[in-house]
């Protein structure tokens, strides 16, 4: 909520002298998360600070039109937005995107790991855990900490 006010408080900064001025905001398809955040932030400014806001819900993350300026805002995760602006991951070889700026958090994006339910995945992760653990030890005791605690991976803890 404390994002929509600080969006509402940041309205008369987007608009020109035009009080006309229709701000775009691309989401992903109706239905998701964004689009719903997107629908929320253009309530806002209709209601709140008397601008036209439109939600542009699109099939794919919107970054294209938000660097085109085709769309003045894009609703999407954090990795997404850093991979697109860097160049890297998914967008490699694309190059930089200069243009695109972070503008606000609306919640936190918190990632879960995931592995197939064989028994060989899961020995995998388990020599990693044993790998990690006995390189946090060595950490741990040179800053004098001698504590052990055990990695917590979903609703499971990994022993060795």
């Amino acid at each position: 909520m404390k994002s929509l006010h600080a969006l509402a408080l940041c309205a008369p900064f987007l608009t020109g002298a035009a009080g006309a001025q229709t701000i775009g905001i691309v989401t992903t398809p109706a239905g998701s998360f964004s689009n719903s955040a997107g629908q929320a932030i253009a309530k806002v400014l209709v209601e709140k600070a008397n601008l036209r806001a439109i939600v542009q819900a699109q099939a794919s993350t919107g970054f294209d039109e938000v660097e085109s300026g085709s769309a003045d805002f894009n609703v999407s995760n954090s990795f997404d937005a850093t991979f697109y602006s860097t160049g890297t991951g998914e967008y490699e070889g694309r190059g930089k995107q200069p243009a695109m700026r972070y503008v606000g958090s609306l919640i936190p994006y918190r990632v879960a790991m995931h592995v197939r339910a064989d028994p060989g995945s899961i020995r995998s992760l388990i020599s990693k855990a044993s790998a990690f653990r006995a390189n946090s030890m060595r950490k741990r005791r040179l800053r004098g900490s001698s504590r052990r605690t055990s990695p917590t991976w979903g609703s499971a803890t990994v022993t060795w």
